[in-house]
């Protein structure tokens, strides 16, 4: 029996916009994925949290922008975490959840060519495919 395809799109989502909504579509569509789940960071490194909005916040936009497409599902899986989160941690604890699942983590191409700055990239690479769409206002 093969594995249910699910896409993961985190972000920090403030605000989120029709480019991440239009991304996670397009995936869904030419990957085959069954749903998308939107995880908004919790405490990314890379973000100073006074800059930006509250966790809860996000949450709620990201639920409003979402709730009309049926394949997209919202977790606050980064948000319930203590302390800085980071996505090798997300997609582990995503794997305990869920099994019998392939995760596509979408991304757009800008970050992925940062990913060796991420914790244990090559670890996470190994543990979840990779959707890497270049962005229409990027080289």
């Amino acid at each position: 029996m093969s594995k249910i395809k699910i896409g993961i799109m985190g972000g920090t989502f403030d605000p989120i916009h029709n480019g991440h909504l239009i991304l996670a579509e397009y995936s869904r569509l030419h990957f085959d994925l069954e749903k998308v789940i939107f995880i908004p960071t919790g405490n990314p490194p890379h973000k100073d949290q006074n800059n930006i909005s509250s966790s809860k916040y996000r949450y709620d936009m990201t639920l409003l922008a979402i709730n009309t497409n049926p394949y997209f599902h919202l977790s606050s899986i980064e948000m319930e975490s203590q302390g800085t989160t980071y996505t090798i941690d997300t997609i582990k604890k995503l794997q305990k959840r869920y099994t019998d699942v392939d995760f596509y983590f979408v991304l757009g191409s800008d970050s992925f060519f940062n990913i060796d700055k991420w914790k244990d990239y090559k670890e996470l690479i190994g543990l979840c495919k990779f959707i890497v769409v270049k962005r229409p206002d990027r080289d």
